[in-house]
């Protein structure tokens, strides 16, 4: 924590600098809609599909894993083998598991704070961290037995080992990362020029708050970009007549210029003002003006030859956190020092014999061979492909207008009754790159031909239709909302996609139910009473 410091005191201290509240809040990053269910936390992983762009991804401990916390943590109850490190590790295992799932949503809501959190699911990697002393803790039952049987403890440990490992072994086979090219600052302003990540971020949180509207990109910029540098800051349309700036120096966070000008004039850098950031005339600091409504830093360059630095300098949160880490390191030095110098006399643990590290580098060495085989024979893994959708609960084809494909769905449940939720998923694929952004739609529609429930969305899946592949599926989620409580009854559920631009609905070219040009699927819902 102290070596970090310099990261985040700064960080806390200044966050109202940036527009941090944006990342925080309804819609995408609303930490109501990621809470993770017993159910998935405990379940065995599951096996990726790698003919999906983005497979179902599984938030969960693991099976194996928490049985063999559980063993672990059960320790505490035996005289014998209890720890105080176990006790504190089962309470952390606990607490890490409440955050994650939808029972602690009013503590979430009773502390502000944990809303920048955003995804309840990021506190699945300190859970695990609690995890793994338990379930390494679980082959201490071993020594219930006497050591007249240490045989028994030995086999217990290489089986967990060994269990661990193949449990796992589905996700040895991530989603593989296509053919990403080079990152250059070019390519990552043409992202941003696209509308996407925007500083990196997408809710343009690192955006300061001096910046209330967001400038367009600027010619004189990107042509100093594509041109290999050095960057041209300079708002130079804003210099009056006869005035010249030219750049002398330039480094990230540095720039020196020489100006000449007849009049007074406001230097106008295309750069947002952040705490930090100094503007200089020959030397002296003169004070800057945040201009509005686009941030970008200004200041007054009197008449005459000057020279001018515009520089991002450590605030007092910066330097107190880097004396606070070096400070840290100096200790950790010193404390390594000390453990060299003054090795501990008693080990609590005896080192392994020879036949159990026999034993345990056979297990490892089976698991390496268990995975080459599984490279060659596709075990672990599913990879569907052409209009196959291997992981789908119903298949049915349909293709539509623009090379698009309908090739199967899934139903949470085909009987609802009052309040339950009703979540379908819909898998589309495309012959040919899309070149319009389409909607999507799923609509419950009653025998009087009524709305009753619906899930729509701008992109499917949010990923828009234009970056699409044709060589993988898309798996699109939905959460049907209900206005009201649909009657009791038979429903349809119709699927389809649109230009919102046109109100155009795709059409389907191959047989299928239709209603007002959607798609109707073949499970009918049943709303019981």
């Amino acid at each position: 924590l102290g070596l970090a410091a310099f990261y985040w005191l700064p960080a806390g201290l200044e966050r109202s600098a940036v527009q941090l509240h944006n990342v925080a809040g309804p819609g995408y990053f609303d930490f109501h809609n990621y809470f993770i269910s017993l159910k998935e936390l405990f379940s065995p992983s599951r096996y990726f599909d790698l003919g999906a762009t983005e497979p179902k991804f599984q938030f969960n401990i693991g099976l194996v894993q928490w049985v063999l916390a559980a063993l672990g943590a059960l320790t505490t109850a035996s005289p014998r083998l209890r720890r105080t490190d176990t006790i504190f590790f089962s309470f952390a295992a606990v607490a890490f598991i409440y955050l994650v799932t939808p029972g602690s949503v009013n503590f979430w809501e009773a502390i502000p704070l944990m809303s920048f959190f955003q995804f309840p699911t990021r506190f699945l990697g300190p859970a695990a961290l609690a995890f793994a002393p338990l379930a390494g803790n679980a082959v201490r039952w071993g020594e219930q037995v006497g050591p007249e049987r240490g045989w028994l403890k030995a086999g217990l440990g290489i089986a967990s080992v060994a269990a661990v490992l193949l449990a796992a072994m589905p996700l040895m086979y991530p989603p593989v990362w296509g053919e990403f090219g080079a990152v250059t600052p070019l390519r990552m302003i043409g992202v941003e020029l696209q509308g996407r990540a925007l500083g990196t971020t997408s809710s343009n949180d690192f955006l300061p708050v001096g910046v209330t509207l967001v400038p367009k990109a600027q010619t004189s910029v990107l042509d100093s970009y594509k041109a290999g540098g050095p960057v041209d800051r300079v708002n130079r349309v804003a210099l009056p007549p006869g005035a010249a700036v030219n750049l002398l120096q330039q480094k990230p966070f540095y720039d020196r210029y020489v100006t000449a000008s007849d009049t007074d004039f406001v230097f106008r850098s295309f750069t947002f003002f952040f705490p930090g950031w100094m503007a200089r005339v020959d030397g002296e600091q003169v004070p800057i003006e945040v201009a509005q409504p686009e941030g970008f830093i200004t200041f007054k360059v009197p008449a005459g030859g000057h020279i001018v630095e515009v520089c991002l300098v450590d605030t007092l949160p910066r330097k107190i956190g880097w004396i606070i880490a070096g400070l840290a390191l100096i200790a950790l030095v010193a404390a390594v020092g000390l453990a060299v110098a003054r090795p501990s006399e008693k080990l609590e643990a005896p080192a392994l014999s020879w036949p159990m590290a026999a034993a345990m580098a056979a297990v490892l060495g089976l698991a390496a061979g268990l995975r080459a085989t599984a490279d060659g024979a596709d075990w672990f893994r599913y990879q569907s492909s052409g209009t196959q959708v291997v992981v789908a609960q119903y298949t049915h084809f349909v293709k539509l207008e623009r090379g698009l494909e309908l090739l199967a769905y899934d139903v949470s449940r085909a009987a609802i009754g009052p309040g339950d939720p009703l979540e379908v998923t819909i898998y589309w694929k495309t012959e040919a790159p899309v070149p319009i952004n389409y909607q999507v739609y799923v609509h419950l529609i009653g025998s009087d031909d009524r709305l009753y429930g619906q899930s729509d969305k701008l992109n499917p899946a949010d990923f828009p239709t234009v970056r699409w592949p044709t060589d993988r599926y898309v798996r699109d989620a939905h959460n049907l909302t209900f206005p009201a409580a649909p009657p009791p009854g038979e429903y349809r559920l119709v699927v389809g996609l649109w230009d919102a631009a046109t109100g155009e609905r795709l059409a389907a070219v191959s047989p299928a139910e239709i209603y007002a040009d959607g798609i109707v699927l073949p499970t009918r819902i049943v709303v019981k009473p």
